[in-house]
This record gives structure tokens, sequence and C-alpha cells, in this order.
């Protein structure tokens, strides 16, 4: 079998992972209590067969919005009782399934509200698969966070520091001899530099000729334009970020990214989905699909939205090409991208059959 740390492809190190799920023996603890990363987790629910679904339906991972819509559209009985029988399936959703026309999905429902109060944590032992599975996520989790590291774009270069700046200046000298001051004098631009610069160092220009300096420095030196103001502003935009994510505040979250949004300042892409925000808070239920809120459309870029459950989801008519949320065109409402612009990246499966793709926008390619 080939080494899962020689395999870089996010969707096959995925697709091993969930085959290694179905097909070891793993506690029924362990598959409880495992923390399943939501790719995967959505491929095990989503699985034609039955046993499979259930190894989704069960770990304490699956978001009640999934276990609503499991209990609501599953055919298998046996599914809709796992389901209910979940670590996140709410009081109120219980409390609504007391009402359900099936007699076996009350008594369910019954038997779990009554037993609601006494679950206790258990101490979950590991084997060497659940270790060997651990690994495999974690492998597959740094990865991941690489992908989203490699997404940010445009993040502010840190300003020479003054001490360095001397120093390159010096070897400078020691190479070529003496420098002049001359404020109106600029580097050749047609010259063998290794000079990198972003601004024209002030004060820093050569009496020899270009080329024979520009090709004897070895020193770079680069000078960013980024203003104290700026770096504070920016300081002041993350303390932000953190006391958001404590209180979880909406109103809060919206006031922060506006002000970002209104500063136009050079380092704004930085906090591209870097706002933390989870399914009750970004999602409404409207009769049997889910809709994002509306005053989070304008701000979609900003939002962490890549652990959103995004099945039975309405986003016909929305650009998600700039967020990280992650659709299965299989499992959105009515199977429904009219209209929608949407990135490569904003897939998480490829599959298009009987999807309404008119006036969709996938990257570059227009259907």
């Amino acid at each position: 079998m080939k080494n899962l740390k020689d395999i870089t492809d996010l969707n096959e190190i995925a697709n091993i992972i969930k085959n290694y799920i179905i097909n070891t023996k793993l506690s029924e603890d362990y598959l409880i209590n495992f923390d399943c990363p939501i790719d995967i987790l959505t491929m095990l629910v989503n699985d034609s067969n039955v046993l499979v679904r259930k190894l989704g339906v069960q770990n304490k991972n699956c978001s009640v919005q999934t276990l609503e819509r499991i209990i609501k559209f599953d055919s298998n009985s046996t599914i809709k009782k796992t389901a209910i029988q979940n670590p996140n399936c709410s009081f109120e959703l219980l409390d609504r399934l007391l009402m359900d026309s099936d007699f076996f999905i009350r008594d369910a429902a019954k038997k779990r509200l009554d037993s609601k109060d006494k679950t206790e944590q258990k101490e979950i032992k590991k084997g060497k698969h659940e270790e060997e599975l651990d690994n495999m996520i974690a492998y597959y989790n740094e990865l991941k966070e690489i992908e989203k590291q490699k997404e940010k774009q445009n993040k502010p270069k840190v300003m020479a520091d003054p001490n360095e700046l001397a120093a390159a200046r010096r070897m400078a000298t020691q190479n070529v001899g003496r420098l002049n001051i001359n404020n109106d004098i600029t580097p050749n631009e047609n010259a063998n530099s290794n000079i990198s610069y972003t601004q024209t160092p002030d004060n820093l220009v050569q009496k020899s000729e270009p080329a024979t300096l520009q090709q004897s420095i070895d020193a770079k030196i680069e000078i960013n334009s980024e203003s104290e103001e700026d770096r504070l502003f920016e300081a002041e935009i993350e303390r932000e970020l953190e006391q958001e994510e404590k209180s979880k505040s909406p109103s809060k979250l919206l006031i922060t990214i506006d002000k970002l949004k209104r500063s136009n300042k050079t380092f704004v892409r930085k906090f591209y989905h870097s706002f933390k925000i989870d399914n009750d808070t970004f999602l409404t239920k409207v009769d049997d699909h889910y809709e994002i809120k509306s005053e989070f459309l304008s701000v979609l870029n900003f939002l962490n939205l890549e652990n959103i459950d995004t099945n039975n989801l309405k986003v016909c008519g929305i650009d998600i090409s700039e967020s990280n949320l992650k659709i299965d065109p299989q499992l959105i409402y009515n199977k429904d991208l009219s209209n929608t612009t949407l990135d490569d990246k904003n897939l998480a499966s490829y599959n298009f059959d009987g999807v309404n793709m008119e006036g969709t926008n996938v990257g570059v390619k227009k259907y």
C-alpha cells in the first residue's frame, strides 16, 4: 500500500480515510467520539450504503442541520434512529419529533429525551487501528491547513529593520567602496541587480557604474510603505477578532468587518476567511431548506466557512467565489446552481448530474 505521507492530494487522502473507517474494525465508542473532518463526514452520511451512512450519522461532529435532514429525508428507519441518538440532536429537534407521524420516530425521540440528562462522557480507549486513524486524520488536517495558508494572498510585507538596513549598507560599502548621499539618483532599472526595491531607499545610491555595484551586492533591501497607522489599525482589527470569537456576537462581527472594508487598507485580504462562524449564526431555516442570512451575503469572503454544513442549502444566485464555502452540487437545495458564481475550490464534488446550471459561472468557465 502506498505510504499516506507520499500523497498530497486532499481528495485522494479523504477517500483513503473514508475506506479505512469503513473497512477497519474500530470501537463503537471511538466511532461516535473521534473528530471526523467535515469533508469526510459528508462523504459518509451521503453514501448509498446504509451501514456506511450509519458510521457518519453517529459521529459527534454531525451537525444539527444534517441530523434533521437525515431524520426527515432518509428512507431507512435505522439511520433515522441513529441520528436521534447522536449527542448533537438538540432538545428542540427532539421535541418536534415527538409529534412525528412515524410511531418509531416518536418513540425513539421520547427515549432519547428521557435519557439525555443521564448521558455520561466515557473515556475512549484506543487500540492500534484507532491510533492509526488519528494519525491519518492529523496528516489530512495538516495538509488542509497548508492549503488554507496558500489561499491567503497579499500579506503585508514586514518593514525593514533599521539595524538590518544599516548592516546591508555596510556590506555594500565593503563590496564596492564608498556610497554617496544623493536623493535624486535611483538604481538603474536595467542593471543586473540583486537588490529588491519595493520603494527606492532614501539616501542610498552608488557613485560607481550601476552594473558593477548591482552585481557585487548580495544584500536585499525591502522597504515597505506600510505606515505606523496601518500597523496599529491592523493590530486593532486582530484584537477585535479575538474578542468576537469569544463573545460570538454577529453584530459586533459585522461592525468589525465593515470597518475593515471601509478602511481600504492594503492588508485587507489578509483577513479573508478569518472570522469564524457557526451554522446557527450563519444559516436560517426556510420551510424545508436552509439559506444564508442576508446580513452575511456581502461579507462571505471575510468569513471562515470551512465547517459550515451546506447540505440542503440554497445557493442559487449567490457569488461564493471568494469564500471558502464548500458545496456538493448533488446535496444543495433543489440541486440548483443557477446564476451562482463559484470557484473550483468551492466544489466538494464535480458531479453535476441533474443540476440546474443555467447562468452558472465556475471559475472562468461559463455554462
